[in-house]
């Protein structure tokens, strides 16, 4: 993946390619060849003269920066878990305010009301987590690498699960031969005496 530098000078390199060295076929011929963007421009400038109204440089860099509504209260207006501090802020107390932040810049943000006008800009300085502020995107590659370790704990978990051995249900314990077994006197011996039976009585009883 480029970097964002990278991803912005190939940007630029192809839009100056596309002004000044393509030759649109919607545009004017001159000599036979279509005329480039840049060049037909500069032909209705010097036709018509240069009546345009350009936007400033900080107009022009606050045109893509994201918006978000927020609450101004004493002086502080929070965006992204990150307090920031104007004391315009003061006269807007408990109104809502518009909120345009710098994705790769978290240091400052530029506060409007809500009819467009501009009231301040904001600095970061609260008590947050981090001593140093961290941008939307660092933040986004932060979670998004905790996802993938998570993801990739939980395949090598799995795969030590199919390593262990299956271990078979425990057999059910017969508790009944630790019971002692009761003896009764045979029923098929004839006892000639009373001696006799007494006897064989008792040692049935002994071994209960």
């Amino acid at each position: 993946m480029p970097s964002w530098r990278q991803l912005i000078d190939a940007i630029e390199e192809e839009v100056q390619r596309c002004n000044h060295s393509h030759e649109h076929s919607a545009l004017p011929k001159v000599n036979g060849k279509s005329m480039t963007a840049a060049a037909y421009r500069k032909a209705l400038l010097a036709e018509e003269g240069d009546n345009i109204e350009y936007l400033t440089l900080g107009k022009l860099r606050e045109m893509f920066m994201p918006e978000e509504k927020r609450m101004a209260q004493r002086g502080w207006a929070e965006l992204l878990n990150k307090p920031y501090f104007a004391r315009e802020l003061i006269e807007v107390d408990r109104q809502t305010v518009r909120v345009a932040y710098d994705i790769h810049n978290p240091n400052e943000v530029i506060i409007r009301q809500m009819d467009e006008a501009y009231l301040c800009t904001a600095l970061w300085n609260g008590n947050t987590a981090s001593l140093v502020p961290v941008s939307r995107v660092e933040k986004a590659l932060g979670a998004r690498a905790k996802r993938r370790i998570k993801l990739a704990e939980s395949k090598i978990q799995n795969a030590k699960d199919e390593l262990r051995p299956v271990i078979d249900a425990p057999r059910k314990s017969d508790y009944r031969l630790l019971i002692p077994q009761v003896l009764a006197p045979e029923k098929d011996k004839v006892h000639l005496f009373e001696s006799e039976y007494e006897h064989d009585i008792k040692k049935v009883g002994n071994n209960r």
